[in-house]
């Protein structure tokens, strides 16, 4: 995500005639839902562990989005 923010910066910085001097700020941010579990398992109940006691993983693909803002002293 880095990255592409330096290479939208430089093809900003050629689109508006700008020199980009340095970095004045820079913040990161992401989602990740939250988890959740029964109160059953986390009380450590026997027959609930029963019900989960085999867990299967099916193969797939996670998506993880960043985002991304730079801020830039230009002149």
């Amino acid at each position: 995500a880095i990255r592409s923010a330096k290479e939208k910066a430089k093809n900003l910085e050629k689109e508006l005639g700008v020199k980009m001097v340095r970095i004045v700020d820079f913040s990161e941010s992401a989602y990740a839902p939250p988890v959740t579990f029964r109160k059953e398992l986390m009380m450590n109940n026997e027959m609930a562990k029963a019900d989960y006691a085999v867990a299967t993983i099916e193969a797939g693909q996670n998506k993880i989005t960043s985002n991304v803002s730079i801020t830039y002293i230009i002149k």
